[in-house]
């Protein structure tokens, strides 16, 4: 077998890099027991060694998860190429791909030189999908609706940075009005038997509920890029752009979404979930805290259910098992494409903007997150700042995103709070 270092420097298969992970997570087990054998916790030495094992695993994954989106990637490619097929090619018209491929082309020049750069008719195609929202800016200032594919690839990063945006429910609307959700939790309803004399059925009705969804205005704030720069064509302008607002919108947002008050910003799913157990400990869980909580959660909504913490909290959990009996690791990692590593048979998501173990924090969470729902209020609006900071030679860029969040259903997901002390 290959060792971790040739697995991460040099090519290797998706078999190679899941039995390399495998390796990886028997030295973490055995650093474990032996520590449990003893009755004694991981020594300076140990620790040590147990935290590059878990750095060494993780890049393992982020390498395999590569690999495999790579290959989703050209898949989907192949598959688009066979779908517009020749026929695509000999329309007179332009196709709606062809059209956004235009438009992003006409985009990029307007990155890089300024309105003053595109001819009539370009301005006129860049015109006609400018955005309409109140933040769009004067013509003058160059406010314009990102092209689909820039603004897909927004998305796409985002959600890197972002985590709650892979896992929450995505509801996309054209404009920022308000949207009111209709709510009903009917777990605890049933049918009954209605016999031939009994009469009528028993009346059972639905307790109906409503949450707002509002569209506050995120920044990505402003990136400044010297005109040497954005006029390079060596300089990959639009990949800097995107990176740049993508870690800003998707850090801001993930916050929001996981901890938001729901007081001017949207209520994060750990301010409106509830708690389903309280830990014993002050700075630490036990396998059986675990359990109790995923169990809080109605059956009706596990079956879609994940668990959420940050890492410090999966490092955490790593180092427990079953019990004193039993050196079994409640943490399985995959073995196998498209499988996620499981805790207690469930996925997990690793959000950092979720508390440390602490006193009376909130660490750790079960359930079904698509009952939380990311209202996205209409299309990326992006800003190009000619003038402002010319006497620096650099020109200005900022984007703007609408969005609010909140748990739809109550019960469809819980938390893990540490004791108080």
């Amino acid at each position: 077998m290959k060792t971790t270092e040739q697995l991460l420097n040099g090519q290797a298969s998706a078999q190679e890099l899941r039995e390399g992970r495998a390796w990886i997570k028997e030295q973490m087990r055995d650093i474990v027991n032996s520590a449990e054998k003893q009755s004694r916790d991981l020594n300076k030495e140990e620790d040590a060694r147990f935290m590059k094992f878990d750095e060494d695993y993780q890049a393992l994954t982020r390498k395999l998860d590569r690999q495999q989106r790579v290959e989703e990637l050209q898949k989907e490619q192949i598959e688009q190429r066979a779908q517009r097929g020749e026929a695509e090619q000999a329309t007179k018209q332009l196709s709606p791909e062809d059209k956004d491929k235009q438009y992003r082309s006409i985009f990029s020049k307007y990155l890089r030189w300024g309105a003053t750069s595109l001819n009539a008719s370009e301005q006129q195609i860049l015109m006609e999908k400018r955005g309409t929202d109140p933040q769009t800016t004067a013509d003058a200032q160059g406010g314009y609706t990102i092209p689909q594919g820039f603004s897909d690839e927004l998305e796409i990063r985002m959600k890197y940075f972002g985590e709650m945006l892979n896992v929450a429910r995505l509801f996309n609307t054209a404009t920022g009005n308000q949207v009111d959700w209709p709510t009903v939790d009917d777990t605890s309803a049933i049918g009954s038997i209605l016999t031939e004399t009994a009469g009528a059925a028993t009346v059972q009705d639905m307790t109906f509920a409503n949450k707002v969804l509002d569209a506050y205005t995120y920044t990505s704030g402003i990136v400044k890029v010297s005109v040497q720069l954005a006029q390079d064509t060596a300089f990959d302008l639009e990949n800097f752009i995107i990176d740049s607002f993508a870690e800003r919108l998707g850090r801001i947002i993930n916050q929001h979404a996981t901890t938001g008050t729901g007081t001017a910003q949207p209520n994060g799913f750990v301010t409106a979930a509830t708690v389903g157990k309280t830990a014993t400990a002050v700075d630490a869980i036990t396998r059986a805290e675990l359990v109790d909580l995923l169990h809080s959660v109605d059956r009706a909504y596990r079956p879609n259910g994940i668990w959420m913490f940050n890492d410090t909290t999966l490092a955490a959990i790593k180092k427990l098992s079953f019990g004193s009996a039993d050196d079994r690791p409640l943490w399985v990692p995959s073995m196998r494409d498209g499988e996620p590593d499981t805790l207690e048979g469930y996925a997990y998501s690793v959000n950092n903007d979720m508390a440390d173990l602490g006193a009376s924090n909130k660490p750790v969470a079960f359930g079904d997150f698509s009952k939380y729902v990311i209202r996205l209020a209409g299309d990326p609006v992006f800003v190009r700042m000619q003038e402002r900071y010319m006497d620096e030679l650099k020109i200005g860029f900022i984007s703007y995103r609408r969005m609010d969040g909140e748990l739809i259903q109550a019960n469809a997901i819980k938390v893990l709070q540490n004791a108080a002390t």
